[in-house]
């Protein structure tokens, strides 16, 4: 049955690129956009399907990896992940729902079958 809509999943930049100890969450991720690459031909045209693919976000999970570390290093490993960007910071949680409402608008009309990076560059590198 095909309607008219759009979906919007959420990847993420390590399911793109692969990463140390991440070899389940990449494959995850990997598996999250590839869905969305054949569910966009199996609801096409009238449902568009794209995936947001994040890189680090200020939000409770890379908070949560620095503060389990010896609090020695807090600094200097949200320093690292902050390094990892292109842009030399991690993403704002805005940032993805600008990403989000983009997509769920009319002026994304001709985008179906996206993985879109909102990583700050992590991926470009």
């Amino acid at each position: 049955m095909k309607g008219n809509g759009v979906v919007t999943n959420m990847g993420s930049s390590l399911g793109l690129v692969g990463g140390a100890n991440s070899a389940a969450y990449c494959a995850a991720k990997g598996g999250i956009i590839n869905f969305t690459k054949a569910a966009a031909v199996d609801l096409a045209p009238g449902v568009r399907v794209n995936a947001i693919c994040p890189g680090a976000i200020d939000t409770n999970m890379p908070r949560g990896v620095v503060a389990a570390m010896d609090p020695a290093v807090h600094d200097a490993a949200w320093k690292g992940l902050e390094a990892l960007h292109l842009v030399g910071r991690v993403g704002q949680v805005e940032e993805v729902v600008a990403v989000a409402a983009f997509l769920a608008g009319d002026s994304a009309s001709f985008i179906n079958g996206a993985a879109i990076p909102v990583d700050g560059g992590w991926t470009a590198q």
